[in-house]
């Protein structure tokens, strides 16, 4: 017994400190040098726009020993959806077959930056050792991606160069208002999308007319256009500063900068493009020309076209199975492809052409407080093409006794509470909380830094989407509890002892009765065709359940004991709505709620 305690004290002491995140917003780091510069920049005329491409991708994940992998499997889908999603429109197809490469490498996952090495210089002879991550199990024949975990407080994105070698990294987090929710987690934001696009042999908006770029070569727009020789080489993004982009939500993504371009014309940059440095949220688009240059250079250039593939066989769908969801397989060749199953999902097939199979996959199994682990294989011949994993229910459960941290404490101590590792089933998706931390005494205030005798539990603005719960001890005892949230709802195992018994030293004096029911919690807000509202922490009663318009008009209505209750707003038009929870005759709660679908 005395073993297996010193094991998971040390294992606790290896989950890391979080900080309060990066206020000065990292860049891409990707340097601008390319071995193909001549050859590309000589070869304009060609247009590749109408031709589809399929190219080979590879996913590597990061992993440490106690934090386990840097990704869940949500996650990693998240940050391929939001490839596809971009790609797939331009007619550029990355192929994944859903296997990961995990790279269990401690200070890799802590500090990647510093084990990332590129050529910098102009003679594109490598002067890289082989010992850094583009070097661990790199491919000829593909794109490959290297996920670090979206919870690292050390920010990066880049890729080897462009189009140099088929390789890049994204990974961390960036908080640019430490009053704010706004948590940009980059594998899963707009950065691996700017990333793929320098892989794809894209420069930023402003380089050359930026004036820290090295070789200057200032663009300018009409009338005196030269934007194919110099700038970014692409005919269709207008001269860019770089100074006075959108760097933040309260801007509307518009231009905040002035001046003139070299041949005196306004600058009027584009802050919606991808490979611009405005706001990411603001990132949303590539001009016809990017893609041109994108394909032109699949086309041409030797370390693209490697990547190609003529035979081909993808999945697309949804990394999570509530109720059902819809999936298409892809291939040149749908002929004796067979789908195979897990066994713990329904699949219905819903119809099928000579390129493309569509089903449907149902799960039955909704009422289960615990989801499960999926996969979909796509076989020929008994041989495997590409798989998905994909979860399916409320997330994965935390074992009870399974939270570790100090138990012994005092008012104002700073201390971390934690599980050893991310629950799957979890995600880590920008405003929406993957985690439930309920601590003693009332509901924590959510503070950064700190107030310094607040009394009440407070806890960083990162808690609620990390498996790691950074807090300022508050005065009451009590015990300390997890579950998992997503959109099927959570897995909660909240009953008493499950937790973790913390005692407050000279604590006690504003602490709620044994007993009392704490405040209920509701989420998503705003909310699309799901709510749950968390009743879980009531006395056992029957509660009435009412959503009122802005006319006092009732529309919806129900009720529940006291368990996370899911309702549907998907028959609900956007707009604000009023929450109202009834115990008999008296509200209990009375909030604001937005359906935005």
């Amino acid at each position: 017994m005395k073993a297996k305690l010193f094991f998971q004290v040390l294992l606790f002491l290896t989950i890391p400190i979080l900080s309060i995140g990066q206020t000065v917003i990292p860049e891409c780091t990707t340097p601008h040098t390319s071995p193909d510069l001549e050859v590309m920049e000589n070869i304009r005329i060609p247009d590749n726009s109408n031709i589809d491409y399929y190219l080979k991708v590879y996913v590597h994940v990061l992993s440490h020993t106690d934090k386990g992998p840097g990704q869940t499997n949500m996650g990693i889908n998240e940050s391929m959806r939001r490839l596809y999603n971009e790609f797939d429109s331009k007619g550029i197809y990355l192929v994944w077959d859903g296997n990961v490469d995990y790279i269990l490498n401690d200070d890799w996952y802590d500090v990647p930056e510093d084990y990332i090495c590129v050529d910098y210089t102009d003679d594109w002879i490598d002067d890289c050792p082989n010992d850094g991550i583009f070097d661990y199990n790199y491919h000829t024949d593909g794109i490959d991606i290297y996920l670090g975990s979206s919870l690292n407080q050390f920010a990066i994105g880049q890729a080897y160069s462009i189009a140099g070698k088929s390789e890049f990294i994204v990974g961390g987090y960036t908080k640019p208002e430490i009053d704010s929710d706004d948590i940009d987690f980059w594998p899963q934001s707009p950065v691996i999308v700017h990333e793929m696009g320098h892989v794809l042999y894209l420069y930023h908006t402003y380089w050359q007319t930026f004036g820290d770029s090295p070789g200057t070569c200032d663009e300018c727009a009409e009338p005196n256009s030269n934007q194919w020789l110099c700038g970014d080489y692409i005919y269709d993004t207008p001269p860019d500063p770089k100074y006075g982009a959108p760097d933040e939500e309260e801007d509307n993504c518009q231009f905040m900068g002035s001046g003139n371009d070299a041949c005196g014309v306004p600058y009027a940059p584009l802050t919606d493009n991808y490979m611009s440095s405005a706001y990411l949220d603001c990132r949303t688009s590539f001009t016809d020309g990017q893609v041109r240059r994108m394909k032109n250079a699949i086309e041409l250039l030797p370390v693209l076209q490697s990547t190609h593939l003529q035979d081909y066989t993808y999945i697309r769908g949804n990394s999570i199975v509530c109720v059902f969801g819809e999936y298409s397989v892809y291939s040149n060749d749908t002929n004796n492809l067979i789908i195979e199953d897990s066994g713990n999902i329904t699949v219905n097939i819903t119809n099928t052409t000579s390129t493309q199979i569509d089903f449907e996959l149902i799960n039955y199994d909704q009422s289960d407080p615990e989801g499960q682990p999926v996969w979909i294989s796509i076989k020929r011949n008994g041989n495997e093409l590409v798989r998905k994993d994909i979860w399916k229910g409320k997330p994965q459960a935390v074992t009870p006794a399974s939270i570790f941290g100090a138990t012994d404490v005092y008012i104002d101590d700073e201390e971390d509470y934690a599980i050893s590792t991310q629950l799957e089933g979890t995600s880590t998706r920008k405003d929406t909380a993957s985690y439930f931390w309920k601590l003693p005494g009332f509901n924590p205030e959510e503070n950064y830094p700190f107030e310094n005798n607040f009394g009440e539990w407070q806890m960083n603005y990162l808690t609620k989407y990390n498996f790691v719960a950074k807090t300022k001890i508050g005065e009451c005892s009590g015990e300390i509890k997890l579950y998992g949230i997503n959109e099927c709802g959570d897995g909660a195992i909240l009953a008493d002892d499950d937790g973790l018994d913390v005692h407050v030293n000279g604590g006690g004096s504003n602490c709620p009765p044994d007993g009392e029911p704490l405040e209920i919690v509701y989420y998503p807000n705003p909310a699309d065709d799901l709510l749950n509202i968390d009743l879980s922490l009531q006395d056992y009663k029957i509660f009435d359940i009412v959503v009122y318009n802005d006319n006092q008009v009732a529309v919806y209505t129900d009720q529940s004991t006291n368990v996370v209750k899911t309702i549907d707003t998907f028959n609900l038009t956007n707009d604000t709505y009023y929450l109202h929870i009834y115990d008999g005759s008296e509200i209990i709660l009375s909030k604001l709620l937005v359906i935005n679908h």
